[in-house]
């Protein structure tokens, strides 16, 4: 039995048989024989000691309230930790909750969480770990706030100081109207098919060097032409059709000439600069109608301008 075990021993008996005297009072010398029984500080051993050591005695035989705990190791003032809500005794004793990258904690029912981010930042992931992990000033994913995506259709998009700004636009594609609510809405590699051509007209091939028709657009393009043989049939001659394509500074179009929708090119040019042109000719047999008819084809290769390239023809024109 303990020395504390066998004072209360002592003070029971004392209190239910009422002859406290002998034990009230009990000295050796000028020296109290249970110092440390003496809870209040009177030098005594009294009654008053023995409801102090009865409350921290039955303290250790008790559960403390929910979120409330016991961190001092003082019995006789109770669960005096909150720790529910204590961000240095958070959900149990001794609990830190460390502060974490750009952010402050705090303790909400026993969990530590991010109680604030530091300007700028936020909690995107919701895991309190690794604090406030999102740069809302330059995260495209999370420009401003948590989950607001910088999005632009067709559109190279950035987020700058807090707010989405779209800065380009992806390979093919060009923002025309200048609206970047719609993003680049015109589509300048859209590959159509030669079936879809547009027929522009005809221009003679053997007399004089004659301009037929054009053309001034943007993006891919399908064309019919038809070169006519003028000649009176009487001899061999030559028939030639002149194709140019002047592309605007800061796209880079090729220009291909077809005699059958589906077939490969019969001839082509592409520079990479801003001028093809194509010189094709054929011959004009005595007695036969050599007309030809053919298809023209302006393809995309890179940039974004918003400029019409412009497309001319002529007949007859020796290279």
């Amino acid at each position: 039995m303990t020395e504390k075990d066998h004072c209360l021993t002592k003070l029971s008996i004392c209190l239910f048989l009422s002859v406290c005297l002998s034990c009230l009072s009990v000295t050796q010398g000028a020296t109290s024989v249970c110092p440390d029984f003496d809870l209040d500080g009177d030098c005594r051993v009294d009654f008053n000691d023995f409801a102090i050591f009865v409350t921290q005695w039955l303290a250790q035989r008790i559960d403390c309230n929910s979120g409330y705990e016991d961190c001092d190791d003082y019995y006789y003032n109770g669960c005096e930790t909150h720790v529910a809500a204590d961000a240095n005794n958070c959900g149990g004793c001794g609990i830190i909750c460390n502060n974490l990258p750009n952010a402050s904690m705090e303790c909400i029912d026993g969990n530590c969480v991010i109680g604030e981010c530091v300007a700028g930042y936020g909690d995107c992931d919701g895991i309190p770990g690794n604090g406030c992990e999102r740069n809302l000033m330059t995260d495209p994913d999370n420009c401003g706030f948590c989950g607001n995506a910088c999005d632009f259709h067709n559109a190279i998009a950035e987020c700058q100081s807090g707010s989405c700004v779209m800065t380009g636009c992806d390979p093919g594609y060009a923002n025309c109207d200048e609206i970047t609510g719609n993003g680049c809405e015109v589509d300048l590699n859209s590959d159509p098919a030669c079936t879809a051509y547009d027929y522009i007209g005809q221009v003679y091939g053997d007399e004089g060097c004659t301009p037929g028709p054009s053309r001034s657009s943007r993006g891919e393009k399908w064309y019919g032409l038809l070169v006519l043989d003028g000649s009176s049939y009487l001899f061999n001659s030559t028939l030639y059709l002149r194709v140019a394509l002047q592309s605007p500074s800061g796209t880079d179009y090729g220009l291909y000439l077809y005699d059958n929708c589906g077939s490969g090119p019969i001839a082509s040019s592409h520079s990479g600069g801003t001028l093809d042109q194509i010189d094709y000719s054929w011959t004009d047999n005595v007695g036969s109608d050599d007309s030809r008819f053919f298809y023209i084809e302006v393809r995309y290769f890179s940039g974004s301008s918003c400029s019409n390239w412009d497309l001319n023809t002529w007949g007859d024109c020796k290279p």
